[in-house]
């Protein structure tokens, strides 16, 4: 993998798109955080590739179909904002793929509006992203709760 400050730091004639395609992959894992708290699963499930998984609690969803029926089955009367911190993403050495983790602070309550919070979750995303026809997307993505 390419640490992504070191091209910062020796600059080369493809840094550019190298610092393009990281914030393609940073802006992946915003979107889907965006997306999700907006309930706006299609948009969610369409940043992963056609063979994408999402990984949490052990369970691992294949394909955009499995991860969107998953989202379909959220309750409705609970809303999300799903706070993502210290992305990093490195590049891989044959440029059609990178790694990304972030930190996620997650806020769930309920939709009454009223400024209750009724769970604080603190988690980790470890995405991997593939370089697609259609652009950058995310190949897999496993949550890992730290408390």
């Amino acid at each position: 993998m390419t640490d992504c400050a070191n091209h910062r730091e020796n600059p080369h004639p493809d840094n550019t798109t190298h610092l393009t395609w990281v914030a393609e992959c940073e802006r992946l894992c915003l979107d889907f955080a965006y997306f999700v708290d907006r309930r706006d699963y299609a948009r969610a499930v369409a940043l992963f590739t056609a063979d994408g998984t999402f990984t949490r609690n052990g369970d691992t969803l294949h394909g955009p179909g499995a991860i969107l029926q998953s989202m379909h089955a959220r309750p409705a009367e609970i809303d999300t904002r799903h706070v993502c911190t210290n992305i990093r993403i490195d590049i891989g050495p044959d440029s059609t793929s990178a790694r990304g983790t972030s930190y996620l602070t997650l806020y769930r309550g309920p939709k009454s509006g009223d400024g209750t919070v009724a769970a604080t979750v603190v988690a980790e995303f470890d995405d991997r992203y593939q370089r697609t026809p259609g652009g950058w997307r995310i190949a897999s993505r496993v949550v890992r709760f730290a408390f």
